[in-house]
């Protein structure tokens, strides 16, 4: 049996020495992620156990959060318990597996066949594609257009957006896409437009072929690589960023200390970075903001109605995050050369730790901006970075906490890379189309013979505020028209009217400039020197209302897109906007599923879920590589304080 286990999980010696090493040594902080050595834990665990098979497959390895509670109260050397989360797949069957790491033990086992993981990192290389090159219907494809090389064809299956076929339900499907490289480096260019094939993961069998649009391979070249671009225009008086007396921010393990702030940070496989346990030092009393801030899922659905492109409705984080969501950082070019980086350790389909290096970055940023002025006297702005970058597929995702010295942070998502691209017949948008639909009816025209497609991004965010504590409370503090008396030579003005949400329903809630409000998480037990509930405001930039139909299947599968804002009550489990599970999943999951109890709100530990994003109507400046595009919500400090916290001379005493 042992030799089967050891064979199952294809050790090498080396692995085998780690395998055998001592149980770990207490983390840092009860929050840090699991380490190398825990990563084994969790598979000699299993082996132990006997719960690994050779058709044994990971999703995600993560460690299980002690209790809230617990972490706040948590002290420098406590010892708290130090649990793991395994997501993995047998055949058909989705497992989740919790193991106690210090007992080495299962704690729990739940198998489920109603869901769908997210996909392996094999599953894009699936044996699938020679079963589909195999097809004569594929070849019949190829010659249509008139490629020449058919043997350099590149094709990849990936999850699909389920749109609620009935042939489909319960079969992990996914759609095989193919280009044609041939003279190109920016694939994007030469995507082999019209066919769909459509196939049945485990089965390997083909369920779908059609072959809609005939649309020929052209020789566009869109390249944007340095050695088809040639050197760059540059300036001749560049700009250098110094600090030589250091950092101003001290790092311990994951624990952060900059200026009044005080944070845990940590990469994570499926969200990018997590900001834990957020306090401001205030006079040597270290008062808490925000328990946990990340971002929760991503929805981009392309607005074109044929065939091949209306599956196109990602649901980024959920589906996407196989292998670990961030990318890679380079020194220089997403962060500057001073900043700090911080590696991570995600596992690869059989569980095996591996390492992504430079996950996530910490710097310090001046840009030449101002914190506060009047006259002549003022302060210079300077912010505190931590910043993950995301590749999904053709767009890059830019992930920020920007810490201020005035209180507030702000929360950043940048979007570039490259747009997705449909081949057509027609060179640009003064040819005639073949049909009554014009060619660029669902895009715009962005190089010859190539359409940028419509779209739509949101960003869901996840913030666990706990002002000055967890018991907290959403307070609308809405402006309200007064009309005055005759008498006044004044006609209007406004004034506030607070309003507390009792329940979930209550704050359900989307930016309307007819109606304005402050939107804040207050501590109703909790003053400031002049009477008001301690509170954080969250301030909202940039939304995207919704224009897709509320029968529309993506739209339903998204459910967290119907509102920009929601509060709920806190509950370990609920992390995920779209659910646990978003790939092929049915529709009201995550959010909508949650709020349907309408659950208390009031004075107690609540959850703020704020959604922006925007409508891309796709330029010719976007391509071939799009100029980056941010969006970004503040949470404010809001009678917080006393006065202002950047003001050099303190707070008063």
């Amino acid at each position: 049996m042992v030799i089967q286990k050891l064979k199952a999980l294809s050790l090498s010696w080396a692995a085998w020495m780690v395998l055998t090493s001592p149980a770990l040594a207490t983390p840092a902080h009860p929050l840090d992620p699991l380490s190398w050595d825990e990563h084994w834990d969790v598979l000699t665990i299993l082996a132990d156990e006997g719960k690994l098979t050779d058709d044994t497959r990971f999703s995600r390895v993560t460690f299980a959060p002690p209790e809230k509670r617990r972490v706040w109260s948590w002290r420098k050397g406590q010892s708290l318990p130090r649990k793991a989360i395994a997501f993995m797949r047998e055949g058909p069957t989705t497992i989740e597996a919790t193991l106690d790491l210090k007992a080495r033990r299962i704690t729990d086992w739940v198998e489920r066949t109603d869901v769908q993981p997210i996909w392996l990192e094999g599953e894009y290389g699936s044996d699938i594609v020679d079963k589909v090159k195999e097809d004569p219907r594929y070849a019949e494809a190829l010659e249509k257009r008139g490629i020449e090389y058919p043997m350099f064809v590149d094709c990849s299956p990936g999850p699909r957006g389920f749109l609620g076929e009935a042939e489909l339900a319960d079969i992990r499907f996914g759609v095989v896409s193919c280009g044609y490289p041939v003279g190109a480096r920016n694939s994007m260019a030469r995507r082999i437009e019209g066919f769909t094939v459509i196939v049945d993961m485990h089965s390997k069998e083909i369920l779908e072929f059609r072959d809609d649009e005939i649309v020929n391979i052209h020789d566009t070249i869109a390249d944007y690589d340095l050695g088809s671009l040639g050197p760059l225009r540059e300036f001749d008086a560049p700009i250098k960023v110094e600090q030589p007396k250091g950092h101003g921010f001290t790092l311990d393990g994951n624990m952060v200390k900059w200026d009044n702030w005080r944070f845990h940070v940590r990469p994570d496989h499926r969200l990018g970075i997590i900001v834990s346990t957020v306090t401001w030092n205030d006079e040597d009393r270290e008062r808490p903001v925000m328990y946990e801030g990340h971002l929760s899922e991503m929805f981009v659905p392309y607005m074109a109605p044929q065939r091949a492109w209306r599956d196109k409705n990602f649901i980024d984080a959920g589906e996407y995050s196989t292998g670990g969501i961030a990318d890679p950082l380079e020194p220089g070019l997403h962060c500057p050369e001073t900043a700090v980086f911080m590696d991570e350790i995600v596992a690869d389909d059989t569980g095996r730790p591996k390492d992504r290096r430079r996950a996530v970055c910490l710097f310090e940023a001046y840009s030449g901006d101002i914190n506060w002025l009047h006259k002549h006297e003022g302060r210079p702005k300077r912010e505190l970075i931590a910043r993950t970058s995301a590749r999904l597929g053709n767009y890059d995702y830019i992930i920020d906490f920007r810490f201020q010295t005035d209180g507030q942070i702000k929360v950043a998502a940048g979007s570039t890379g490259i747009v997705q691209a449909m081949a057509t017949t027609e060179k640009n948008a003064t040819e005639p189309s073949d049909s009554d639909t014009p060619a660029d009816r669902y895009g715009r025209f962005v190089d010859d013979h190539i359409i940028g497609v419509n779209h739509s991004h949101y960003f869901s965010f996840r913030f666990d505020l706990d002002v000055d504590g967890p018991e907290n409370s959403f307070e609308m503090t809405k402006l309200k028209q007064v009309i005055l008396p005759e008498d006044n030579s004044r006609r209007s003005l406004w004034v506030t009217e607070p309003v507390i949400a009792k329940r979930e329903e209550n704050a359900k809630l989307r930016k309307n400039l007819n109606t304005p409000a402050v939107w804040r998480f207050i501590n109703p037990d909790k003053k400031n020197a002049h009477g008001y509930s301690t509170s954080f405001q969250i301030a909202g930039g940039m939304t995207a209302r919704t224009l897709l139909s509320e029968d529309d299947y993506p739209r339903r599968r998204a459910g967290f897109i119907d509102h920009d804002f929601w509060v709920t009550p806190y509950k370990a489990d609920e992390l995920y906007a779209a659910g646990l599970y978003p790939t092929e999943s049915k529709p009201g999951k995550g959010l909508p599923e949650w709020t349907a109890e309408n659950r208390p709100i009031e004075n107690t530990d609540i959850v703020a879920w704020y959604t922006m994003g925007m409508h891309h109507v796709v330029r010719a400046e976007d391509w071939p590589v799009m100029p980056i595009v941010w969006h970004d919500v503040m949470l404010r400090p809001f009678d917080f304080f006393d006065e202002n916290p950047a003001m050099t001379s303190g707070l008063k005493p």
